[in-house]
């Protein structure tokens, strides 16, 4: 599905590391929820819209389990645990080359001709 190849929960998944992630449902705006169900590796987690997280069921285990939770109110009493996220080489490689942008467009405006009189008013 590509809501998990690409985008922001792709990363996600990546730096909590699941592997091969499938939705299983997830809310509507309508509803006035923020999470959605999803599956990797034989378990379940929720997902958080609002918090970009995801939290592993612990307990019930099972998809009718959870489901069952679910449609009678009652996930308030499903057992999570948070991921905790850990930075990918694809994190480091994205971040250090923001830096080297960022480098590179500061030394682009110290060499316009104008910096130096932006830098002369800037200490009045």
């Amino acid at each position: 599905m590509s809501y998990f190849v690409e985008g922001p929960w792709a990363k996600i998944v990546r730096r909590c590391g699941l592997e091969n992630p499938e939705a299983v449902m997830c809310t509507t705006p309508e509803s006035g929820e923020h999470y959605g169900l999803i599956s990797a590796g034989g378990r379940y987690y929720f997902t958080d819209d609002l918090a970009w997280s995801i939290s592993e069921i612990i307990k019930p285990t099972t998809l009718d389990g959870i489901m069952k939770k679910i449609v009678d109110g009652k996930e308030y009493s499903i057992k999570t645990k948070a991921l905790r996220e850990v930075e990918t080489p694809e994190d480091r490689q994205e971040r250090e080359e923001r830096i080297r942008e960022d480098n590179a467009l500061m030394e682009q405006k110290r060499a316009a001709p104008d910096y130096l009189e932006w830098k002369r008013m800037d200490s009045n």
